[in-house]
């Protein structure tokens, strides 16, 4: 149950010296200096000194779990590790003892942090303040460098909430319903959620003045300056210049990282294995003017029938009060701030704009893309012509597509095949719309106000040919989790319509 236990790093709390140790490599042929082979060694303590490091260890465990037997069979495993940290031939690092403060029972997950659960609500606006650096899966761009992406997707907090629940008798209503619940991605951001921008934004230059344009909606006569002629820019070739205006206008800060190297070890020799060097890249606990950073997301119990809405709101509100975690890789936990939210109909208008604000599961790539498992095409028709088709399908034919920004992505790979295709004879990696991504759509009847009203709360639903080439089963919807994991209730489709930014630019920015 190693999921349940969260180890702090362990600290000392002041070296006493910051002194460097020398060494030197003896040629064992001549018995003198090899040339070259002087080797500086930073010492913060003095030889021979003791020095203590100090930690915590979170166990979450479920009233009447037994936690001595952890305990004993925790510190036995310490007291094997005969030494720690690099040069443990040399001497180094030597373990001499281990001791572990009488156990504390803490309830809840964050000692001293919790509050009493709000009032239980259909929807609940949370904020999060993690206790260490976090971070959270990104596409590499490297091998062994892994970066965070600035949010913690829904999927992850409620597997942490599922985890927090555990067997417990009291939640069984909340783990019954729970695939039903919509947990929305939380954004790093200061005092409140940011936004993702528009992939429509187009930046120009005007005597070294930047300025940035929204182009929703417009044809692509438009995208030349009409000052100057010159040609606009889109975010793929903006500089950093440009993307701190944008992210600025839309509310993401500029945080703090944290670069943590680490390395397999070989447990024969243990030594550090060949080639296994890799790096973390966190997002810390600060923004770079040195204000505390905060996740923002939502959870929204609509989707559950009526009669048992109340009491699930209610266990969620219960176990977030205690806490969230662990989360990501850095295995954070988060302290919790709750309020009720009241949701807000989208306006009636005669054009509606969509921007995703995460990725969404919206194409079908056997539609148009791949028919008949040919090789792909991807023009600008054929897109045209499959985003028509999906935004037909979506809204039952009561909304028409009239122009689009987007971008595309595929994910996937060894560990989300095995473990929601398993049971597929092919291998399908999705095909993601990347937040940014913006629609411009016209009502063609009453009811298109009616669905973006509901996606605009819990999401863009999978259509039932997306369904249908990923292998979801149409009569089974309650199991979709357990073979995709990018559906409306893990945080993924997440829209805003007709959205107005909440930053409005300098002048003449």
């Amino acid at each position: 149950l190693r999921s349940k236990v969260v180890f702090d790093d362990l600290l000392h709390a002041a070296p006493t010296t910051d002194k460097v140790r020398y060494r030197i490599r003896i040629d064992e042929a001549r018995g003198t200096v090899e040339s070259g082979m002087m080797q500086m060694l930073e010492s913060p303590f003095a030889p021979g000194e003791r020095v203590q490091f100090n930690g915590k260890i979170h166990l979450r465990v479920n009233d009447g779990e037994p936690v001595a037997g952890f305990l004993r069979d925790l510190e036995a495993a310490l007291r094997w590790t005969v030494a720690v940290g690099g040069l443990r031939s040399s001497g180094f690092g030597a373990l001499i003892d281990v001791s572990f403060d009488p156990l504390v029972e803490a309830d809840p997950f964050v000692e001293g942090t919790a509050t009493a659960p709000p009032v239980a609500s259909d929807r609940l606006a949370l904020e999060l303040k993690f206790d260490r650096p976090a971070i959270f899966g990104r596409r590499r761009i490297a091998d062994n460098l892994f970066e965070s992406e600035p949010f913690a997707t829904g999927g992850a907090i409620k597997g942490a909430i599922a985890e927090m629940a555990g067997a417990d008798a009291g939640y069984a209503l909340l783990r019954k319903h729970l695939s039903k619940v919509v947990f929305s991605h939380c954004f790093v951001g200061g005092a409140v959620r940011p936004e993702w921008w528009p992939l429509s934004l187009c930046a120009f230059d005007r005597d070294n003045v930047k300025e940035v344009k929204d182009l929703r909606g417009v044809t692509t006569a438009y995208y030349l300056d009409p000052e100057t002629g010159e040609a606009g820019a889109f975010d793929v070739d903006w500089k950093s210049d440009r993307w701190g205006v944008v992210k600025a206008r839309h509310g993401w800060p500029e945080y703090r990282t944290e670069l943590r190297v680490r390395t397999a070890v070989e447990g024969e020799n243990r030594a550090a294995a060949e080639a296994e060097l890799f790096a973390w890249k966190m997002i810390g606990l600060k923004d770079e003017t040195n204000q505390p950073l905060a996740w923002h997301g939502w959870v929204d119990t609509g989707l559950i029938d009526e009669a048992d809405r109340a009491a699930v709101s209610q266990q969620i509100a219960t176990l977030l009060a205690e806490g969230v975690g662990p989360l990501g890789k850095s295995k954070v936990i988060a302290t919790t701030t709750m309020k009720p939210e009241t949701w807000a109909p989208v306006e009636q208008a005669g054009e509606y704009v969509v921007t995703l604000q995460t990725p969404a599961l919206l194409v079908d790539p056997g539609r148009h893309l791949a028919p008949g498992k040919k090789l792909g095409k991807s023009d600008e028709q054929t897109m045209r012509t499959e985003y028509a088709d999906v935004w037909k399908s979506l809204s039952d034919g009561s909304l028409e597509l009239v122009n689009y920004f987007h971008r595309v992505s595929l994910t996937g790979g060894d560990y989300l095949n095995k473990r929601f295709q398993k049971d597929e004879a092919i291998y399908r990696p999705y095909l993601m719309t990347e937040a940014g991504s913006l629609f411009v759509l016209r009502p063609v009847t009453d009811e298109g106000r009616k669905k973006l009203d509901h996606w605009a709360r819990y999401g863009l639903e999978i259509s039932k040919e997306v369904a249908k080439f990923y292998g979801l089963p149409a009569d089974r919807k309650d199991d979709w989790w357990q073979r995709c994991p990018y559906l409306p209730e893990n945080g993924f489709g997440e829209i805003r319509v007709n959205a107005k930014p909440r930053y409005p630019l300098a002048e003449n920015k």
